[in-house]
């Protein structure tokens, strides 16, 4: 009956055009960070900031296609995006090196999950007449299909995670809360630092086949049109919920 009742809320949600799911995704996003920063406070921002991460990687192995903006991009840009508004609300309300903490708190949980899957996989499953028994048959490739790339996308995010996060934080110190300075300092951290440290890293560096100049340019412009789009939602998020704190 459960599974009966998402499969057809999933089948509801590929009727509408991809760019609304995932604005609903996103409005998703910042209700739940407005329920964390008024009722759990740092540590629940942090938590979030791991958890997003994660989703985001996920999401990225996803391609869809935005009819709206004729674009072929992959996913998690949308939940992505919401971990720089939330570093901005932990580096106002709770300092620089607060938000520095956060950052390093992130990095040792995700590689915490990265090591746990990959120690998963390397558990011999049990027979396939065993697996077919328990209904299970399908969970070991879908596992494998979906984790074995999760390495590469997450070191790469890792690195741009870091570089990228540790810029904003650098370049908001400086705004004095002008709301001009503060979009540039996001423009360049988020959209131009992790779009492109992340894609190459991914795609092309640690990649076992380097994906085609024109595919990274491709996928480097779409999620800066997205970016853009994240970057103006997450001001007018950023002052609604510190406002209402």
């Amino acid at each position: 009956m459960i599974d009966l009742l998402f499969n057809r809320f999933v089948e509801y949600l590929q009727l509408l055009p991809n760019i609304l799911v995932s604005l609903i995704n996103y409005i998703f996003c910042i209700s739940i960070i407005f329920i964390i920063n008024k009722h759990f406070k740092y540590v629940g921002l942090c938590c979030y900031l791991v958890l997003s991460g994660i989703i985001a990687n996920i999401q990225v192995l996803y391609p869809v296609k935005y009819d709206i903006l004729s674009l072929t991009t992959l996913l998690g840009t949308f939940v992505f995006s919401t971990n720089f508004l939330v570093t901005d609300i932990i580096n106002n309300q709770y300092g620089k090196e607060n938000a520095m903490k956060s950052i390093y708190f992130t990095l040792t949980f995700e590689i915490f999950f990265l090591v746990n899957m990959l120690l998963t996989m390397g558990h011999t499953s049990v027979s396939q007449n065993e697996l077919i028994e328990l209904g299970m048959q399908d969970n070991i490739n879908s596992i494998k299909t979906i984790f074995l790339p999760i390495p590469r996308i997450l070191i790469s995010s890792y690195i741009s995670y870091f570089i990228s996060q540790a810029a904003e934080v650098f370049l908001l110190k400086r705004t004095n809360n002008n709301l001009i300075k503060h979009n540039i300092a996001l423009f360049i951290s988020s959209i131009l630092l992790d779009n492109l440290v992340f894609t190459f890293f991914a795609f092309y560096l640690l990649s076992p086949q380097h994906t085609p100049w024109y595919e990274i340019f491709q996928i480097i412009t779409s999620s800066i049109g997205i970016r853009i789009i994240c970057n103006f939602l997450n001001t007018v998020s950023y002052k609604l919920i510190c406002k209402y704190k």
